[in-house]
């Protein structure tokens, strides 16, 4: 493995791809590659949409806590607004991993066709 220093950081300039080794030049071209920034795409497409939810969500108690107390201290089957609303972040939080293992099967397929791919160069540049 080739290791260069870059603002005192020593960086491999060399990058692993299932096992293999690949060159810095062929991990731009594959970072740079259509399929690459697909992936990229496809995956910020589900990951940032889901945090967003999720983290408004859980905002959402405090404020409703703070702004309707007593939406928050109404009983529904017995127990607390705040109770069934914290209980349903966990849920939403197990829904949200549920989903991205789902989306993530897609990614796994777009992320085995850049390993393909970058392994035909390799063997090409051979």
């Amino acid at each position: 493995m080739n290791f260069s220093v870059i603002k005192g950081r020593t960086v491999s300039s060399t990058a692993a791809v299932n096992g293999s080794e690949t060159s810095g030049a062929a991990w731009n071209s594959i970072v740079q590659g259509s399929q690459f920034k697909r992936l990229i795409k496809a995956k910020r497409a589900f990951i940032l949409p889901a945090f967003l939810w999720f983290a408004g969500y859980c905002l959402l108690m405090p404020l409703l806590t703070a702004f309707a107390p007593r939406v928050m201290a109404g009983k529904a089957a017995g127990v607390s607004v705040a109770y069934w609303f914290g209980i349903s972040v966990i849920l939403l939080a197990w829904v949200i991993v549920w989903l991205y293992v789902k989306a993530a099967a897609g990614f796994d397929v777009l992320a085995n066709d850049i390993v393909a791919e970058a392994k035909r160069q390799a063997k090409k540049g051979e």
